[in-house]
């Protein structure tokens, strides 16, 4: 029979836990702090506790490192949005198959040389230690892969914000008995009322022109503005752009506009210009006379 003691800062409960429900024998040596404290267990086969650990190592502390750097990074988000977030990052992270079956064995040999060691020297087995540094190459791409999600999460909530208060704009307008076709191309975006002639509003344009040449106009916005100024009843979406990152502009007036908005689903003028490859010229100016 050996034995040995296991040391970790980060996850002390999780390991204890982790290694009683596999039947084997432990004892906590306490320090007198914690975060000093030391697991002492006693195994008759090494090559079994060294799989064992780098299991744990592997599959319990990597998360509980994770949600640790992402209490740092985020420490604003709520329980569940944490729990998202790991588990999107430990997704793209696992993706690769191989690089984890290499790291495992990586782990293992290097838990076998401490179980040694520390039998030797008469010292605990520190896991955290021997995780940062058999994990640095991952741990790396986990840190990235964190600031990426959260990037793209508070990217999102933002957008969502957003189109929230459009539709509280919206709401806020009365409702006119029409229905406007808005054609979306990926450089140009305009719209028509029912006899097909542009829709124009005057006062729009004017502050658009008076604008600053520095400042810079997204078509997306000029076009939403109008739109929800007119308030149509009834909005038509033609599509015709391409390759777009999401959110798409089709996609926001969506959501804005909700049942009042409806896709076409492939009327003769969208036809048209796709077969003929049309493109239509939209500045400011055109809606206004």
């Amino acid at each position: 029979m050996y034995s040995v003691e296991l040391q970790t800062r980060a996850a002390f409960t999780e390991l204890y836990h982790f290694l009683s429900g596999k039947g084997l024998r432990l004892s906590v040596v306490s320090r007198g702090e914690p975060s000093q404290d030391t697991l002492r267990l006693f195994f008759t086969h090494p090559d079994e506790i060294a799989v064992l650990l780098s299991t744990f190592l592997c599959e319990i502390w990597k998360p509980l490192y994770l949600r640790h750097l992402l209490t740092i990074k985020a420490p604003c988000l709520e329980a569940d949005e944490l729990e998202y977030i790991s588990l999107l990052v430990l997704h793209e992270v696992r993706r690769n198959e191989i690089q984890t079956q290499h790291e495992t064995l990586n782990i293992q040999e290097a838990i076998m040389q401490s179980i040694h060691y520390a039998q030797e020297a008469s010292v605990p087995i520190m896991l955290d230690m021997i995780a940062r540094f058999r994990f640095q190459q991952n741990l790396q791409l986990v840190e990235w892969e964190i600031d990426h999600q959260l990037q793209q999460f508070f990217s999102d909530r933002e957008y969502a914000e957003s189109v929230e208060i459009l539709r509280l704009i919206l709401d806020e307008q009365p409702q006119h008995l029409e229905t406007f076709d808005v054609y979306i191309t990926n450089h140009h975006i305009w719209i028509c009322n029912q006899t097909g002639e542009l829709v124009r509003d005057r006062e729009m344009t004017q502050a658009l022109m008076r604008a600053s040449a520095s400042e810079e106009i997204h078509p997306e916005d000029f076009a939403m503005s109008l739109l929800i100024t007119k308030s149509p009843q009834w909005i038509k979406i033609h599509n015709l752009a391409h390759n777009q990152q999401y959110p798409t502009f089709a996609e926001t007036l969506k959501r804005v506009f909700r049942e009042r908005a409806i896709f076409c689903g492939g009327c003769s003028t969208c036809q048209l210009l796709h077969q003929q490859q049309i493109v239509f010229f939209r500045t400011p100016g055109d809606m206004e006379t």
